[in-house]
């Protein structure tokens, strides 16, 4: 079932971008982003270098909030959707990037993220591995 929110008049505003709930599967993945961040990040033609990152135990219903974003001009983290969803796995972290991919006019050079394997896969799934650099974030690196 695929959902879809009203697009608000402010470009502030918050607003549902995509959403996908699979009651077979348990799944659910709610995407949020706004006009204002559309403007800013995604529709600038410049290369772009994305994170992405899921948080546990933020709510009590035991959702897990996923963030997408790029560092800005001054390395400062601007963030393009955040997303909750039922599980950090392969289909909700593909969601998110592919709502992304699909919103961005410019070049999406490299996706950093931790080394989980299901997101290893989404970043391979979704953008061409020869255009798209994976890497890995240092404190990662470290564990």
């Amino acid at each position: 079932m695929e959902l879809k929110s009203a697009i608000p008049t402010s470009d502030v505003t918050p607003y549902v971008v995509k959403s996908s709930i699979d009651v077979t599967d348990e799944h659910i993945c709610v995407i949020i982003s706004s006009k204002k961040i559309k403007q800013q990040i995604l529709n600038k033609p410049n290369r772009k270098m994305l994170m992405l990152d899921f948080t546990h135990d933020l709510s009590s219903d035991g959702l897990l909030v996923g963030i997408v974003g790029t560092p800005n001009a001054n390395h400062e983290f601007s963030p393009i959707c955040v997303a909750l969803a039922t599980s950090e796995n392969s289909r909700s972290a593909a969601e998110m990037l592919q709502w992304t991919r699909d919103h961005s006019d410019g070049a999406i050079v490299a996706v950093l993220a931790d080394g989980s394997r299901a997101l290893s896969k989404d970043i391979k799934d979704v953008f061409d591995t020869d255009e798209t650099e994976r890497a890995m974030c240092y404190a990662h690196m470290l564990r």
